[in-house]
């Protein structure tokens, strides 16, 4: 029987009280204290990635129209606009080595992954399909992508090469797996599944083998983070809109809320002592 233990980080009455914008990018420490806006625009700033070295955070904006994908340094003074198409581009995700970026590509209804050098050179298609295909995250040593993939009717978590060849389903059920995410160790991706009626979070081997379980609520569990040493999962907790960790050691679980209102896409600092998310202001901010 596996312990829980809740801790509730409460923000400073100042910054709670503080101006927001609708979607904008924050951080906190790792145990939800000193949470802050460190992107934020009059447009939505969301799902924030940060960059292996630590230097930097990509993310999507709605500053120019439609979604682009943008690089700033952490403190949000120098920002580069990587994409600028009629397409959304969106799901920012840093290849191990900080060279590439792959991310999601959406146009006529469709989506497939896309990738480009880190400075937003060379893009290409990855994926060509009449389904969609989104939501890209690399293995530690940048062989691979895992996706997610509309392609069987519904979602399912699919892997392939970097190139993107030799595409393959991990999950077989008959409802939504989606947001994979590959641990820094290599052993595991974790994904959310609708498999046993809500969103819930699930880990399973690279291969597709070993699939479990790892929450069961009343609510809906997404966007799993791991923790750069593979010990821990951020992901969004759906009573509450927090951000819950959990051990994978001993199932321990922290709840984490930073600020007033939503918050989502959790994404840890390489030395796994902060951790950005999106917050989205209640209604009326």
């Amino acid at each position: 029987m596996r312990c829980i233990i809740t801790f509730v980080a409460l923000l400073p009455l100042a910054l709670a009280n503080a101006q927001v914008r609708r979607t904008d990018i924050w951080v906190m420490q790792r145990d939800g204290s000193n949470a802050r806006q460190v992107i934020g625009h009059p447009a939505s700033d969301e799902e924030p990635d940060w960059s292996p070295d630590g230097t930097r955070i990509a993310f999507d904006s709605r500053r120019n129209g439609n979604n682009d994908i943008f690089v700033t340094d952490f403190s949000g003074t120098t920002l580069r606009q990587l994409t600028d198409s009629p397409a959304k581009e969106d799901h920012a995700a840093w290849s191990p080595n900080g060279e590439h970026i792959a991310y999601q590509y959406e146009w006529d209804g469709n989506t497939d992954v896309y990738v480009m050098d880190s400075d937003g050179l060379n893009k290409r298609r990855l994926t060509e399909h009449t389904a969609r295909d989104g939501w890209p995250d690399w293995s530690p040593d940048g062989r691979w992508i895992v996706f997610s993939s509309e392609r069987d009717g519904h979602r399912e978590i699919y892997v392939m090469h970097s190139d993107g060849s030799e595409a393959r389903r991990l999950t077989n059920s008959d409802r939504d797996n989606t947001d994979p995410s590959w641990s820094p160790d290599g052993s595991w991706i974790a994904f959310s599944s609708e498999r046993d009626g809500n969103s819930e979070i699930y880990i399973m081997r690279p291969d597709g083998a070993n699939q479990t379980r790892l929450t069961q609520t009343a609510m809906s569990e997404a966007r799993p983070a791991w923790s750069p040493d593979s010990s821990w999962l951020a992901f969004v907790d759906g009573e509450t809109r927090g951000i819950t960790l959990l051990s994978l050691e001993n199932g321990q679980q922290q709840l984490l809320s930073p600020v007033d209102g939503s918050v989502s896409r959790p994404d840890w600092s390489p030395d796994g002592m902060l951790i950005l998310f999106e917050r989205r202001a209640p209604t009326g901010q």
